[in-house]
């Protein structure tokens, strides 16, 4: 028996499933958040219903749309979404209703959004720049930090500044990993305002990145392949040669064992993060480009979303075919692996467990 995973349901909807962005699961896997143009879309991940929707506010302009948006730890139901008119709104449930708050960011054009797992910091960061936030006793988010533009050299000198990724390095929660396009990875000492540590990657623009649960690793998405990174040596672990053209999203799996990758020609594939070997690809039945990536590793789902749909996806056990493709059973999760996710998923808990301890004290 082999471990693959398969389509669970596919939502789509005229009015609520269009230019997705920023899928991203709830703490406890129940619900599935995204942005469709205006709207802030929150689905039930278990039957496909659209629970609760958000709407941009009118401005002279037209209605604002969704531009990143992301769970906070640690919390039943509580998110940060920030929209094209500068607005970061903060969602929340009490007794099946939503509350909808917010800030003025000052700052139309924010493209991601980062908190930390103890849900005390937060980045957003775009073409104008980082902005850093702290969470003051009375819940809300007081602004303490602009960060400078990224450094430049003679590659990069005249290209855009444009950011496709921001991490929080939880076991120095005073540092942040800031990833551009065109101008490589900066590692940031955030209450000395400093680049501490640069990964260089000007002739292979980044489209996309994601930090291992443990911290330890960087996986970025290149026109070339994956390039995966010690974040302590800072030097590639492994590098997966494959021609994405125009980079998607990608994400680690169970923990860091595997990784999820998308091209932006409708292509999807799960790796071994070790070993570069192709563990599955998952077809979607049509050319569509994916525009964003999720995972919920506790229960092994996976969502997938295109402009036009999105796709829930979960692991299945099914007899191996002797011409088929290496599956997450397979390669270098080895036939154990149930023990291997298991003991990694655990470990992971234990980790976050003892972080928010230490935040405490």
């Amino acid at each position: 028996m082999t471990l693959l995973y398969r389509s669970k349901w596919t939502f789509t909807d005229s009015l609520y499933c269009k230019s997705v962005r920023g899928l991203a699961f709830s703490p406890d896997g129940s619900y599935l958040a995204y942005g469709s143009g205006e709207n802030l879309c929150i689905l039930n991940a278990i039957d496909k219903r659209l629970v609760y929707i958000v709407r941009g506010r009118n401005t002279p302009k037209g209605v604002s749309t969704v531009t990143a948006l992301t769970w906070l730890p640690h919390d039943a139901f509580h998110l940060l979404c920030t929209f094209s008119d500068g607005l970061i709104a903060t969602v929340t449930r009490l007794a099946n209703q939503l509350h909808v708050g917010g800030i003025e960011s000052m700052v139309l054009s924010v493209t991601h959004i980062a908190v930390n797992t103890s849900g005390t910091r937060l980045a957003t960061g775009g073409d104008s720049g980082i902005s850093i936030w702290f969470k003051a006793s009375t819940g809300t988010w007081r602004l303490v930090k602009q960060l400078g533009p990224p450094q430049r050299f003679q590659d990069n000198a005249y290209m855009p500044i444009e950011v496709t990724g921001m991490h929080w390095l939880e076991s120095k929660t005073d540092q942040l990993i800031v990833v551009y396009k065109a101008h490589g990875v900066q590692l940031w000492n955030i209450s000395a305002g400093t680049v501490i540590a640069s990964i260089l990657t000007t002739s292979n623009p980044i489209g996309s990145s994601s930090l291992s649960p443990d911290y330890k690793t960087l996986v970025l998405a290149m026109q070339r392949g994956y390039d995966i990174h010690h974040l302590e040596t800072h030097v590639p672990l492994v590098s997966i040669p494959h021609e994405l053209h125009a980079p998607g999203p990608v994400i680690f799996l169970h923990g860091r064992l595997a990784l999820l990758g998308a091209s932006r020609r409708g292509e999807v594939s799960l790796w071994g993060s070790s070993d570069g070997e192709k563990l599955q690809d998952m077809k979607q039945n049509s050319s569509d480009n994916w525009q964003s990536l999720a995972a919920y590793d506790d229960k092994f789902l996976i969502a997938t979303a295109t402009s036009k749909k999105i796709i829930l996806w979960e692991a299945v056990e099914e007899e191996k075919k002797e011409d088929s493709a290496p599956s997450v059973a397979g390669g270098q999760l080895g036939g154990n692996w149930w023990v291997v996710i298991a003991l990694s998923t655990v470990i992971a808990l234990l980790l976050n467990l003892l972080l928010e301890l230490k935040s405490k004290l």
